[in-house]
């Protein structure tokens, strides 16, 4: 429950004495006014908002300060002032929250400060009252802003002409305002974020080699095309699929659309001889739901024309049905996804009409955000032909004893794992490895659905004479997974590795499909066999490194800087903004860059006024400019001792597994977090040589 600060006890006046220049009833026409806009679901220029709020409450100057790095700084980032009235926006910014003030402790309870007379404030806001008496403010009303039980600032409202008495409805009222405008700026957020997400899967299908669109059921109208379907000068989105595609003026003889909905879990394949294109096709047709609640049809078409003609064409036709399951689990899984979070925005536009506070939504549709961002990373990760970071020098008795005791924390199923007696020292994606071993243990676990134990060993392989069918001549260690669940079943076994295909209710498909990839991309294999006496036994090859290497700690906490200048070259602005705000939260003093040319230019002129850079972070990727190898290539012109962060999205094969060669003496993969991006900017400023080729 919030409290207002009791202006009867800020002496020497009395409420009587002090005039109260606004009135409730245009308060209240004021929130209703700002409501009514911020519910257009329109861009709102939040200026324009507080001058409505002002002239409503009738002082000079309304405000909003936002605070960041961590709640420790805050600036003021809108400011409205009546006729006549000096601005304090640019007088008000990088202030410091810490020191113990007054208002700052009240509003860290939630609670709004009132203070109708700067004059008789207490002597514990002597503090405060210095500081804005300095602006010749003679009272103020400051209103918190919370989002999840964290402060992340405050509207003010100043008179600097007279005191002014605010009522308790006032207070009330104009904390409605404020709430309506956090509610704003977190459904402009999470809607940024949803359109984010949309562009991923987009591209995930446009990245796809076989034709792919979705069409309305109902109205036949096509809704999705990728670049394979749309070819040169093919149809668009918003045409009518049997006029655009056959030619036709009413819907085909064969569609399969009433087939579908009938049963819309099932998909449907399919071989067709386009009469228009003269090809041959196999068609997969499946029911997805569209992020605005309609049933319709996605189809994939894969061209059989020329591998028609013998019988590898044949065997390979037969395998395309995981990638018909895999698109269009990716379709429903994501769409899914979708529609929680458009679901929940517009639960919060209602609540927010009513005034009500939309925390839980937003909290709601954030959480769906991630799982979709976590969605796209395992795919990504059986997508791509390398590991997305890279490689270190790991013990893997360490690797799945922090996993498996992490993925089954607060289950009835408990693990098993047997002390190390060989050497298991291995060069991996740490991460990715943690990821399928988690997988791996989950997957053993949800079928022990009576609880029980998983046993995990670890074992020496060694192989030579091409004794293994996929493998390579070497040294393998093996970890062995074993549970005592139901098994697998014998006509199941060839397709347990496809993307999607899962037999258990609420299941992703992807756990071992992505552990199957992460294993391949480091040259080694899984395989899953039944076990005598019930169960799965799961073995997880990977690579033993020959020689004994020290194996580095992981650092949990966040490398703190010391001041040192970082430039940081990135084309999105949403990346490069972020990525400042963690440099400088981390004790370093960054430079932004929105292209090679721009980075080169801002490195040069470091150096000209004596203050270089002791690193630079290079985005490997720029749309329409240089990316981090060109850029780097021109920067060890200037200075060849300059060390280099490579940073991107992608796969990282041509700085990390020595494909191309390069100077870069780090790489941090993207998505990354504070204490990342900390470790890597600390471990390179700490190293002795400033980067060598990899």
């Amino acid at each position: 429950m919030t409290t207002l600060v009791n202006p009867e006890n800020m002496n020497p006046k009395k409420n009587h004495d002090i005039p109260i220049p606004g009135e409730s009833g245009s308060i209240v026409q004021a929130v209703a006014r700002v409501s009514r806009l911020l519910l257009t679901g329109k861009e709102v220029k939040i200026d324009a908002l507080l001058g409505i709020l002002g002239e409503a409450v009738g002082v000079n100057r309304c405000y909003i300060f936002q605070f960041r790095d961590e709640g420790t700084r805050m600036d003021n980032t809108w400011e409205w002032c009546s006729p006549g009235t000096e601005p304090q926006q640019q007088n008000l910014q990088n202030l410091d929250t810490t020191p113990p003030a007054w208002t700052m402790r009240t509003l860290r309870a939630n609670r709004e400060v009132v203070v109708p007379d700067v004059d008789g404030m207490p002597e514990e806001a002597a503090f405060d009252r210095d500081f804005v008496a300095a602006q010749s403010i003679k009272a103020f009303l400051l209103v918190p802003i919370y989002y999840a039980e964290v402060l992340k600032g405050f509207v003010g409202f100043d008179d600097t002409q007279r005191p002014h008495r605010w009522t308790s409805d006032d207070v009330l009222l104009l904390r409605t305002a404020a709430d309506l405008i956090n509610a704003y700026f977190q459904r402009r957020q999470a809607e940024e974020a949803l359109y984010k997400e949309r562009e991923q899967l987009l591209a995930l299908f446009e990245s796809i080699e076989f034709p792919i669109w979705v069409a309305d059921t109902e109205t036949y109208e096509i809704l999705y095309m990728n670049t394979e379907a749309r070819g040169a000068e093919g149809p668009l989105p918003g045409c009518i699929c049997y006029e655009a595609l056959q030619g036709r003026q009413a819907p085909c003889p064969f569609c399969n659309n009433e087939k579908l909905l009938a049963d819309p879990h099932r998909p449907i394949r399919w071989e067709f001889h386009n009469p228009v294109t003269g090809k041959d096709y196999i068609i997969y047709n499946r029911i997805i739901r569209w992020p605005d609640g309609r049933n319709v049809r996605f189809e994939l078409d894969v061209d059989i024309t020329e591998l028609n003609s013998g019988r590898e064409a044949l065997l390979r036709a037969e395998k395309l049905e995981s990638l018909s399951i895999l698109a269009g689990g990716i379709a429903h899984d994501f769409n899914n996804l979708l529609t929680g979070i458009l679901g929940n925005i517009s639960l919060a536009r209602e609540f927010t009409a009513e005034g009500a506070d939309p925390a839980n939504l937003l909290e709601e549709t954030e959480r769906a955000a991630v799982q979709a961002r976590e969605l796209t990373g395992q795919l990504l990760t059986f997508a791509k032909g390398s590991p997305s970071r890279p490689r270190e020098v790991v013990d893997l008795h360490t690797i799945v004893e922090e996993a498996a005791t992490f993925i089954l924390r607060g289950s009835k199923v408990g693990c098993r794992i047997a002390p190390k007696t060989n050497s298991c020292t291995v060069s991996v994606d740490s991460g990715q490895i943690a990821q399928a071993v988690q997988n791996l243990v989950l997957n053993a676990a949800q079928s022990m659905e009576q609880g029980g134990l998983i046993d995990i060993t670890f074992q020496d392989a060694t192989l030579r004479e091409d004794s293994h069918p996929v493998l390579s001549n070497g040294r393998y260690v093996v970890l062995e997974i074993a549970d005592r669940g139901s098994g697998i079943p014998r006509h199941l076994a060839e397709r347990i590795f496809d993307p999607f295909f899962t037999t258990r209710e609420g299941g992703s498909g992807l756990g071992l499909t992505t552990a199957y990839s992460i294993a391949s991309h480091h040259e080694g294999t899984l395989e899953l066999s039944p076990q005598q006496g019930g169960g799965t036994i799961a073995r997880f090859f990977l690579p033993l490194v020959e020689e004994p290497v020290a194996v580095r700690s992981v650092e949990t906490q966040p490398v703190r800087g010391t001041g040192a200048r970082i430039l940081l070259m990135d084309d999105e602005a949403i990346v490069r903004k972020t990525a400042l705000s963690m440099l400088k939260a981390l004790g370093y003093e960054p430079v932004g860059a929105s292209d090679g040319e721009e980075a080169i230019r801002r490195f040069c002129e470091a150096i000209e006024a004596g203050h270089p850079f002791a690193a630079v972070i290079l985005d490997l990727t720029v749309s329409g400019g240089l990316g981090g190898v060109e850029t780097l290539d021109r920067l060890l012109e200037i200075e060849p001792n300059v060390k280099a962060v490579a940073s991107s999205g992608y796969s990282v094969e041509t700085v990390a597994t020595g494909k191309k060669p390069s100077r870069f003496s780090g790489f941090l993969p993207k998505p990354y977090s504070l204490s990342e991006i900390g470790r890597v900017i600390g471990e390179l400023l700490a190293a002795e040589s400033p980067g060598a080729e990899t």
